[in-house]
């Protein structure tokens, strides 16, 4: 007993980036319980430090929520605004949405964006709640001359409310079950990861082209 309880027992010791990983899944867990609940505040304050590292800013302003305002609203909300996340939580938990780094100077008509600067992203993984947030950039191959980064906000369109992208998705009002992806890894991909797309993550969710309900949206300006 005594030589046993005389060694030293080896601690293992978590890297720099096993610790952001911890984190992070710490950061995120029961994010999807605590937007059902309305609990908001929370929410967003829990992710910030993840809407700071992906912006490059440090402000988060809540400028529209669809539990609190009609979808109408949304339009006079974002229009001359930039650095939105534009946040949609679907029936089945899935968190996800668009980071639009430009101006969004008009409603009602498509804006196309050239810099590259905007991304789908997804904060929570219903099929896996210990995935870490992740984000998809519109990819400028060649064979995608025809497609755009773009959104559309529409002002008092019977069921759609924005979309976003060729090979993006479409968010529908609640209870409508037309909200829609389409097929975001055809031409989206993580950052800089050049002709290695065999690799790069993908799973159900980026090849999904189904319905859903959106049960909210939420509009966060960075600043």
């Amino acid at each position: 007993m005594g030589i046993l309880f005389s060694k030293k027992i080896k601690e293992n010791k978590e890297t720099e980036e096993e610790k952001e990983e911890r984190i992070k899944k710490e950061e995120h867990q029961g994010i999807g319980k605590l937007f059902k609940e309305k609990e908001l505040m929370e929410c967003i304050e829990r992710m910030k430090n993840t809407l700071e590292e992906w912006s490059g800013y440090s402000k988060t302003r809540i400028i529209f929520d669809s539990d609190e305002m009609e979808y109408k609203e949304l339009g006079e909300k974002v229009k001359g605004k930039s650095h939105l996340y534009f946040i949609n939580i679907s029936n089945d938990g899935t968190i996800f949405g668009y980071y639009c780094n430009e101006c969004i100077k008009k409603i009602d008509q498509t804006i196309i964006f050239q810099t590259n600067t905007n991304f789908i992203f997804r904060l929570v993984n219903s099929k896996d709640l210990n995935d870490n947030p992740r984000r998809w950039y519109f990819d400028l191959r060649p064979e995608h001359e025809d497609y755009v980064d773009c959104i559309k906000i529409y002002e008092n369109d019977k069921y759609t409310v924005y979309e976003v992208n060729f090979c993006g998705f479409k968010i529908a009002k609640k209870g409508t079950n037309l909200s829609y992806y389409d097929h975001i890894e055809e031409c989206h991909s993580p950052k800089d990861i050049g002709n290695d797309r065999i690799n790069y993550y993908k799973d159900e969710w980026t090849k999904s082209n189904k319905h859903f309900d959106t049960e909210r949206i939420i509009v966060v300006e960075m600043q």
